[in-house]
């Protein structure tokens, strides 16, 4: 199966609290990361805060987790429902 084309973190984008986000366009670049797979994932700061406040309010303060763990992942998985969905 090929993998989606599509993330890892660099170190050139900072990481923004809640009060940062509110100044930056939705349609800048929040993160960009290399994962293990071969893709990339880049997130907008527009979709992040859709992540942050509507589907996963817990990882709002988790920027670096989140980029470390699609650099490192311990188990990536592909999703039952949508082959074009993996889970780190």
């Amino acid at each position: 199966m090929q993998a989606p084309k599509a993330a890892v973190v660099t170190s050139n984008y900072p990481v923004y609290n809640a009060d940062m986000l509110e100044s930056q366009s939705s349609n800048d670049i929040l993160f960009d990361v290399d994962t293990p797979l071969g893709f990339r994932v880049r997130t907008t700061v527009g979709y992040w805060k859709s992540i942050a406040t509507i589907k996963h309010p817990v990882v709002r303060s988790r920027q670096v987790d989140i980029q470390e763990t699609l650099r490192h992942p311990d188990e990536v998985r592909l999703s039952r429902s949508d082959d074009r969905v993996y889970l780190f």
